[in-house]
Parts: C-alpha cells; sequence; structure tokens
C-alpha cells in the first residue's frame, strides 16, 4: 500500500498493475469518478491534495509578479495545455497571487500541526 500523487499512479491505475483504493481529497476525483475518498471510506479527517505553483523571491515587484500571474492564466486557458495536465492525471486550476498565499499560509498551519502531532523533529537550518 502507498499513497502517492494521482499523476504519478494514474499509468499503473490505468494499466491495472495497481488497484486504487480511495483518493485523499475531499471530493472524488473526476479522473477516477468510481474511487471513493477516504471519508467514504471511512477514514475522517483527511482532506489532501498534490498541487503545484510558480514562486517568486520576497520583494519581487507587484507588477512583476502581476505579469507572471497573467501569463500562466492565460497559458492555462490553452486547451493543449488542460488536455495534456489531465492525461498526466492532474486537474488544471488557477488562482490569484493572494489566493495562492492563502493557500500555502493554509498549507503550512495544516502541515505543521501535523508534525507537532507526530512528534517529527525538525531541524533548523
Amino acid at each position: 500500500m502507498t499513497f502517492s500523487s494521482l499523476p504519478a499512479a494514474l499509468p499503473f491505475i490505468k494499466a491495472g498493475s495497481v488497484r486504487a483504493l480511495a483518493v485523499a481529497s475531499a471530493i472524488r476525483s473526476p479522473l477516477l469518478p468510481d474511487v471513493p475518498t477516504m471519508k467514504e471510506s471511512g477514514v475522517d479527517g483527511i482532506d489532501t491534495t498534490a498541487w503545484y505553483g510558480i514562486l517568486a523571491p520576497v520583494g519581487t515587484p507587484v507588477a512583476a509578479i502581476d505579469a507572471l500571474a497573467r501569463a500562466v492564466r492565460d497559458a492555462s486557458q490553452s486547451s493543449k495545455y488542460r488536455q495534456t495536465l489531465l492525461d498526466m492525471g492532474a486537474m488544471p486550476f488557477t488562482t490569484t497571487p493572494d489566493e495562492f498565499g492563502d493557500m500555502l499560509r493554509a498549507e503550512v498551519v495544516k502541515w505543521s500541526e501535523l508534525v507537532k502531532l507526530a512528534h517529527i523533529p525538525v531541524r533548523e537550518r
């Protein structure tokens, strides 16, 4: 048994060499609509998804961030780009820089709490 991102696991699921038991997101994946969520499988409290984003150094001018966000948004509207992601097992979505920042802060809180709860040692750099 393993937890894996859908893009990494999907080729094996499609080939029939592994069987998906559940997805760890709050909702079923449109790419595997017959695979239940962890909650539907009787395991509550699991809600996580793999995501990808573009980050810039602290202090990057807002105009540069806005230009990058526009370019990414425009590129992500391409049907070829969206289909490529779907074929890989990834669900395409875009956010604004502020929404992405909010998501990153929420991820830090969520995973920090898990690290503390599991007593995982953290080395400071």
